[in-house]
């Protein structure tokens, strides 16, 4: 029983992940992780000796109780938000508190308890988890922009003439964006896993784990600068067309190289044989038998019947929870509204875009309209619209193509931000964001509005931060569709001008939709 309960909780932990670790190529690498844990986990109890390691100690009942109950509150937020990366922490750590308490580890010693085999496997995992946006966002940045730089001094030093513009490169055939995926964020938490992995198999010492991991970001640095020369390079000589087919087998070939040197590195700084250590020097012949006493040992499950009383508390939460959600999904207690864009083609200049075959890859959306047109007085608008149909995904793609993400990835700089707030169209308050970026010597104003509905039935009230969130649970609101207005304007310098051009062209462009009644 104590064994389900384990497999229920990790499958629920890589369940909430696995669309990270799908949609997001950021984090692909994550699907290794958890075969990888249990290799780490595998050999750590195989190569311990049973005799000279203490018994297990049962877990406390209090603690095991406090845990099973913080399982409750995690289960609801997550289904409100189940892009949230501050739920998939915190629910990576419950599961991983969980283990060790269903192992029995959780009474033992602080000092025993960081020597416990399982626990070095445990927090591995957590090399897989998507860095909270806070700290992931700077870092994405900081790398994009040393690359950018870097490689336009290599270029210049190589006679390729070469000028940066924010993430941009310009040669002289055009311009070579250095996005989020050029930055070398992808391979960098990539090499990072991998040396955290390579120290453990090889058994290094703490100052060489360090070293490890510090040449993990140095080599990823310097592969993913000979990357992005090569790339612009070819740009130069061959057009940034001929950029398309070099780009995945780059990428592909610098993370194979920096595989091979970690790999290196680490074995070659492994401890000699003398001075391994006792339990690597155990006869080989009673191998088999010294497994699984060492498993045996290891392992001291929870009685019978406190193991049967978590599963069942589990399942009140599973149900519960899709109960209350069940509750607040019946059409009949939303307002049957739903809105749309229509744009100016009566405008000068006014043309139809399409996003490209990367745009939808990355967002997944069902729908998408985009378009550009011209006023008097030499202002330049564009509108993009996109809509995602109710599901899991749509939270996940809709939150993930944001001005501050899509904007500074194609060069420009952010320099003022307001919101959120609401912007009232026919009695209905939509929430929205006003930005300001500088793109080379032009400045851009962008309104932003992101809304969600559900079975063709608006909801006003946005997720935005904490509040916004954890009303979403209160409400009972979960895979709702979404829906994403980004307005942008040129030729406006003062801020406050144009954040009243872009919502009274947002309120020339928003439709209500009545829908039928279900």
């Amino acid at each position: 029983m104590t064994l389900i309960v384990l497999l229920f909780l990790w499958i629920r932990l890589v369940e909430q992940l696995r669309w990270e670790w799908t949609f997001n190529p950021q984090y692909g690498y994550g699907w290794a992780v958890p075969c990888l844990c249990l290799y780490l986990a595998f050999r750590r109890i195989r190569a311990s000796d049973p005799q000279s390691q203490p018994a297990p100690q049962p877990a406390g009942t209090w603690f095991l109780a406090v845990a099973a109950l913080l399982y409750a509150p995690i289960r609801l937020v997550q289904q409100a938000n189940p892009e949230w990366r501050l739920v998939s922490w915190t629910l990576a750590f419950e599961v991983i508190a969980m283990t060790l308490l269903l192992a029995g580890q959780w009474r033992a010693p602080v000092k025993r308890l960081l020597k416990t085999r399982i626990l070095f496997p445990l927090l591995f995992f957590l090399l897989a988890v998507p860095w909270p946006t806070l700290m992931e966002s700077p870092v994405i940045r900081w790398l994009t922009g040393a690359n950018a730089a870097a490689t336009v001094e290599v270029l210049n030093l190589a006679a390729i003439p070469a000028i940066q513009h924010g993430n941009l490169v310009e040669v002289r055939t055009g311009i070579v964006a250095i996005d989020p995926a050029c930055s070398g964020i992808r391979s960098f938490q990539a090499a990072l896993m991998l040396a955290v992995f390579f120290g453990e198999v090889y058994s290094l010492t703490a100052l060489r784990r360090v070293i490890c991991v510090m040449a993990a970001l140095a080599l990823t640095f310097g592969f993913n600068l000979i990357r992005t020369t090569v790339l612009c390079w070819v740009a130069a000589t061959k057009g940034p067309a001929a950029i398309a087919a070099w780009h995945d087998p780059a990428g592909i070939a610098i993370l194979a190289a920096c595989f091979l040197c970690l790999w290196y590195l680490a074995s070659a700084n492994r401890p000699r044989a003398s001075c391994r250590g006792r339990r690597e020097e155990a006869p080989v012949s009673n191998g088999f038998l010294r497994n699984i006493k060492a498993l045996r040992t290891s392992w001291r499950p929870i009685p019978f019947k406190l193991a049967a009383a978590l599963a069942g508390w589990l399942l009140v939460v599973e149900v519960g929870a899709e109960c209350w959600y069940r509750a607040h999904e019946n059409p009949r207690t939303t307002a049957p509204l739903s809105w749309t864009v229509e744009f100016p083609k009566a405008q000068p200049a006014f043309q139809e875009l399409f996003l490209n075959a990367d745009a939808r890859r990355v967002l997944r959306y069902d729908q998408a309209r985009s378009a550009a047109w011209d006023e008097g007085a030499n202002l330049k608008w564009q509108a993009i619209f996109l809509r995602w149909n109710p599901g899991r995904l749509a939270a996940h793609m809709a939150k993930s193509h944001i001005p501050e993400v899509c904007l500074t990835a194609a060069g420009a700089q952010l320099t003022r931000q307001i919101g959120p707030r609401q912007l009232d169209i026919g009695g209905l308050a939509l929430p929205f964001k006003c930005y300001a970026f500088t793109q080379g010597a032009s400045q851009v104003h962008v309104l932003y509005c992101l809304a969600e509905d559900r079975h063709g039935s608006l909801n006003t009230k946005g997720a935005t931060g904490y509040r916004g969130r954890l009303q979403a649970v209160v409400d009972g609101r979960r895979n709702g569709g979404q829906r994403s207005l980004e307005l942008a304007v040129w030729g406006i310098d003062d801020d406050a001008q144009a954040d009243q051009a872009l919502l009274a062209q947002a309120r020339n462009l928003i439709r209500l939709q009545p829908q039928p009644s279900s």
